[in-house]
């Protein structure tokens, strides 16, 4: 069975740039990046390479109706859901990415998937934390809870924010999932 490497962290952490690093750096672009759909709106310059199917809420909710999603959750006042095809997609042509909340990786396992939880650990990116979270406080409040949830994850990165950390972090993702294709 293909693994759906599902990288979590804190908000503003670098997981989607992370994953964008790992797709590109392997030429695997609309390959095994697993999109999400969300009522989010895009953040500028950040969001809207293809991390993310933009939806409205009424467009969510009729996906909901259809059966569309293996899960859905509230995060930080947004709605987000993974959607089989797109995960059963990604998964056809080997690994599949993904940035995922610790809760979400519990019920996509109950669905038979196969998760390899990867724990994000940022460094120096504090300041632009806290100013996000002083404009957002229901995303501190979301981060708060999901710290609380216990994931069994034998894998941690380090994603510097000094120079070359991105590549580092990157290398270590690559490898781990290229360790996954040997087994």
């Amino acid at each position: 069975m293909n693994n759906i490497f599902g990288l979590y962290a804190s908000t503003g952490d670098g997981k989607t740039a992370l994953i964008n690093a790992v797709v590109v750096s392997q030429a695997l672009v609309g390959k095994i990046q697993i999109i999400k759909s969300t009522t989010t709106r895009p953040r500028e310059g950040r969001d809207n390479n293809g991390s993310y199917n933009f939806v409205t809420i009424d467009e969510f909710e009729k996906m909901c109706v259809a059966g569309r999603f293996i899960e859905t959750v509230t995060y930080g006042g947004n709605l987000y859901g993974f959607d089989y095809d797109g995960v059963d997609q990604a998964l056809a042509h080997a690994h599949g990415i993904c940035a995922i909340t610790k809760n979400r990786i519990l019920n996509l396992r109950e669905s038979g998937y196969s998760v390899v939880p990867i724990e994000i650990i940022a460094v120096g990116n504090e300041d632009n934390k806290s100013q996000f979270y002083a404009q957002n406080p229901s995303r501190r409040n979301d981060d708060e809870a999901m710290a609380k949830i216990i994931v069994d994850s034998a894998h941690v990165i380090v994603n510097n924010f000094a120079p070359g950390g991105l590549y580092k972090a990157t290398q270590e993702i690559v490898d781990l999932i290229i360790r996954f294709n040997k087994t």
